[in-house]
């Protein structure tokens, strides 16, 4: 049993466990030497969807890819929000939508359907252009937007395989600034509470 815990630490992990491959042959051997397995992104999940009585694998010590290619960027299943927003700044380049935190594992997020802006930014997972898994085989596969199979695959919440790339939608860079409304009215939230 391992005395692993989430991010708040008001979950215990129950798995016998903890694999941290450094390698794919690594974790390709985590996987496939596991029948019950889940991964863990940053633990910031407030509940037991990460959680197994067998192996958690956590990517972290996985090598962190991020290539851009024209509109995209290709990200390995490791990244968190924190290590490709910066790379896509420096050349003029954004995702459409970030996590709440910058320590926030891209596909942990991607994964659990999160992180929606209201009703003209999708969640997270509406920028996945393709997703790569590592299927309890051993066998990588990628699924595209565009394949008939691709409809769930985003929002896999952990059981499909271990995303081990991500290929996602980039935009021009923008700048976000955040504006705190200390004790709002209701009356006046509510009367025109689309524009808000």
């Amino acid at each position: 049993m391992t005395d692993e815990r989430n991010w708040a630490e008001n979950l215990t992990y129950s798995a016998r466990r903890l694999v941290r491959p450094r390698t794919p042959d690594e974790l390709r051997d985590a996987v496939s030497g596991s029948e019950q397995i889940r991964v863990l992104g940053s633990r910031h999940c407030f509940n037991d969807i990460a959680d197994t009585t067998g192996t958690l694998i956590s990517l972290a010590d996985m090598p962190r890819e991020i290539e851009v290619a024209g509109d995209t960027v290709r990200i390995s299943g490791g990244v968190r929000y924190g290590d490709v927003a910066p790379e896509l700044e420096k050349i003029g380049r954004a995702l459409s939508n970030l996590a709440s935190l910058p320590h926030i594992s891209v596909a942990g997020a991607i994964a659990t359907g999160t992180h929606g802006s209201g009703d003209r930014l999708g969640s997270l997972a509406t920028a996945v252009r393709s997703v790569t898994l590592l299927t309890t085989s051993g066998e990588e596969k990628t699924i595209s937007r565009g394949d008939d199979e691709f409809g769930g695959v985003p929002v896999h919440l952990g059981a499909l395989g271990v995303v081990t790339s991500l290929v996602l939608d980039t935009e021009p860079t923008y700048r976000v600034a955040q504006y705190a409304y200390d004790g709002p009215r209701w009356e006046a939230i509510l009367a025109d509470y689309d524009a808000v």
